[in-house]
């Protein structure tokens, strides 16, 4: 089933064209089948798994580790204990929100919206004008977010630190079960490209327990959903460029630091709410012509 509309008021997916399946990647049926003994291998090694965890969520675990050995199955022991550990109530909130939000036959906002940790307090701050998440015209799954433009102290005020990872990690389950959706429905591994607009950032007035937040939520789901990111892009730094990337590169994993990139263009002052470049919005095309010729740079 398409999924249709907005997830969540941090996700909006469009239906691909025809034009946006024609891809030189490989498909998602040969990836599989070209891991299928490591797919395997992972599956015997846990099998008090949950049994909703598909195929794919082997496959991104084994690719990450190039294969089925020691490294790929802590990485997968970590997440199934991290998933039936203390996030067990986070999995469960988004695998809810996505059953109700598409049960109609398309998305549903508001059974997700509700369903997120601690959304009466992070909802008043984090809301579409400054974090959501679209598509490109390949059909991956693009996150922006505008951290300069989100009262980081009123949010951390109204907040604990552990609460604010939560809901982060939420979010981030509900785009890896879209995610999922996508590539079956494409036969192609859909991957989520995040955008970080820091327009507005302030090195010296800077919330530190907001940044904290995001360091550790980064980390975590590093290790915990592998092989959903693909290109992290810093975009419209201030003038001090160097000051600025040497405290926001250290918050990021290893994994995440590799798939770095720093620009000026899109967003900015150019967008006061990114539900200009949601499907319908004004600005839409223009944003994803902007990033497209970015990442055709590197």
């Amino acid at each position: 089933m398409m999924l249709l509309g907005r997830v969540f008021l941090l996700v909006s997916v469009i239906s691909p064209s025809v034009d946006c399946l024609s891809s030189t990647a490989p498909s998602l049926q040969s990836i599989l089948s070209t891991h299928a003994p490591a797919i395997s291998s992972l599956r015997s090694q846990f099998p008090d798994a949950d049994n909703d965890l598909s195929d794919l969520f082997y496959l991104r675990h084994a690719i990450a580790a190039g294969g089925d050995g020691p490294v790929a199955s802590e990485s997968v022991r970590s997440a199934i204990n991290w998933r039936t550990g203390r996030g067990l109530d986070i999995c469960s909130r988004a695998a809810e929100a996505v059953s109700s939000a598409t049960s109609g036959g398309k998305w549903t906002n508001g059974p997700a919206f509700s369903r997120a940790p601690s959304i009466d307090a992070v909802g008043r701050h984090i809301t579409p004008d400054v974090a959501l998440t679209t598509s490109d015209p390949a059909g991956n799954l693009i996150y922006v977010i505008c951290a300069g433009s989100i009262d980081d102290a009123a949010l951390m005020d109204s907040v604990s630190g552990e609460e604010l990872v939560e809901f982060f990690l939420y979010v981030k389950e509900v785009h890896r079960l879209v995610a999922d959706a996508r590539s079956l429905e494409q036969d192609r591994l859909v991957k989520i490209i995040t955008v970080n607009d820091l327009s507005g950032i302030s090195l010296l007035s800077g919330e530190k327990r907001f940044r904290k937040a995001l360091s550790d939520s980064s980390k975590e789901a590093a290790s915990i959903f592998k092989e959903l990111n693909d290109v992290t892009m810093l975009l419209n730094l201030p003038k001090l460029v160097s000051a600025l990337v040497g405290l926001f590169k250290p918050l990021f994993p290893p994994s995440v630091r590799a798939k770095l990139r720093f620009a000026n263009g899109p967003l900015g002052k150019s967008v006061s709410s990114l539900t200009e470049i949601a499907p319908g919005g004004l600005k839409r095309e223009v944003f994803l012509g902007q990033l497209a010729d970015l990442l055709a740079k590197e």
